[in-house]
């Protein structure tokens, strides 16, 4: 039985709205229950944290774009199949971020802005080469929209707690060496439209700090749930590691020194839940990432991807691929080339030039005293490859092994 929103999708949009004009009121701390905005509930990350909010008994509203084949009410019910949760417990707003006020009427977004506490904005198109002015639309010019919501909540809301927003680690882009969580701007360059768009959105977040309690999380490379590696289908490096599962020569081309700094989803949503937990935090910039001395040279990961898989892969240097691979695949009918060459090309800058390194100073200081620690790199990746083998990368039950 479907069980209504609280608050009822109302499609014409409205004026964008402004900051507050009380820019030196005091952020509150929180003196009432939260009740919870969660964008992003359909990714990866997302429904993990509706997952973990669901089940500590926190009311949470989703806002959430219809899909082509279902509504809003159906994209939380199918995020949260396979839990014990209620979806009938979560409300729902049908809205869409790349609009102003998401969309809403003047009653719509008066009430969500009324209603609404804490904001943990999560939503955002990750693929890697998406058109530049098409992925700013939810990364950029969404996330302004969301910015306003934070500020229309501040001045008709004296509950308003806070903005929890998430970014990526990989706002770093091209940079070498370590980044710290309190560095943005550089000038190394972007490895896609992905990147590029989430340093400009943390930027316009960083912008408005001053007059909004917001704090930034910056995951690395989200992988599955540490303890038994469970991910779902839409996981980011799922069509990665498929290339790599069914690479015929069993060969790998790869800088084998770079770095990977690889995350389990749990770790990362109890983490953000945690610190979003803390007044302190706000004003903060935290690297949910397995940092310097847990991360992982893609030489090791690919040995331990062969012994997964069961088959001993090659590492072999990113010039045989360039010279060598990728000419005599072009060599095929253009169908076959597109297919076996589009995911790889995504990913190509990771595998083949240095990655960032990350401090996390900032994260383990903020998470002291609350038990989460990140686990133990090598063990939950072996769990993660695990159960995407034993799964067909999510597409079928698990099997024993």
């Amino acid at each position: 039985m479907t069980v209504p929103a609280r608050l009822s999708p109302i499609p014409s949009a409205a004026p964008e709205i402004g900051p507050p004009p009380d820019g030196g009121r005091a952020f509150p701390q929180g003196s009432v229950m939260k009740k919870i905005l969660l964008t992003g509930v359909t990714g990866f990350l997302g429904q993990e944290l509706l997952r973990l909010l669901c089940a500590e008994g926190e009311e949470v509203t989703c806002l959430v774009r219809p899909g082509k084949t279902a509504d809003a009410r159906e994209r939380v019910t199918n995020a949260l199949t396979g839990s014990s949760l209620d979806p009938g417990r979560v409300a729902v707003v049908e809205g869409d971020l790349a609009l102003p006020r998401f969309g809403l009427d003047a009653a719509g977004w008066d009430r969500l802005t009324a209603e609404t506490t804490t904001i943990i904005h999560c939503a955002a198109d990750v693929r890697f080469n998406r058109p530049l002015e098409k992925i700013r639309r939810i990364n950029v010019e969404g996330v302004g929209h969301v910015l306003d919501l934070a500020a229309a909540c501040r001045q008709s809301n004296p509950d308003f707690e806070r903005l929890d927003y998430v970014s990526t680690a990989y706002v770093a882009g091209r940079r070498t060496g370590v980044a710290t969580e309190d560095e943005l701007e550089h000038s190394a360059g972007f490895k896609n439209t992905y990147e590029q768009t989430k340093h400009e959105a943390e930027k316009l977040v960083r912008q408005r700090r001053g007059e909004l309690p917001v704090a930034i999380y910056r995951p690395s490379i989200v992988l599955g749930a540490s303890g038994n590696g469970v991910a779902k289908p839409n996981n980011v490096i799922y069509p990665m590691l498929k290339v790599f599962s069914r690479w015929r020569l069993a060969a790998a081309p790869a800088n084998a020194a770079t770095r990977l700094d690889l995350v389990p989803v749990d770790y990362v949503a109890r983490s953000l839940i945690a610190i979003s937990k803390t007044p302190a935090a706000v004003g903060g910039c935290f690297h949910l990432a397995a940092g310097e001395g847990r991360d992982l040279s893609l030489g090791r990961f690919i040995r331990i991807m062969g012994e997964v898989f069961h088959r001993r892969i090659i590492i072999l240097p990113p010039w045989v691929h360039r010279k060598i691979i990728r000419p005599l695949l072009k060599t095929f009918r253009r169908e076959f080339y597109e297919r076996s060459t589009t995911t790889f090309r995504a990913f190509e800058p990771y595998i083949f030039d240095e990655n960032p390194r990350f401090s996390t100073v900032n994260a383990r200081a903020a998470l002291a005293g609350t038990g989460i620690e990140m686990p133990d790199t090598e063990t939950f990746l072996r769990a993660c490859l695990t159960y995407a083998v034993n799964t067909r990368f999510g597409k079928a039950p698990p099997t024993s092994p």
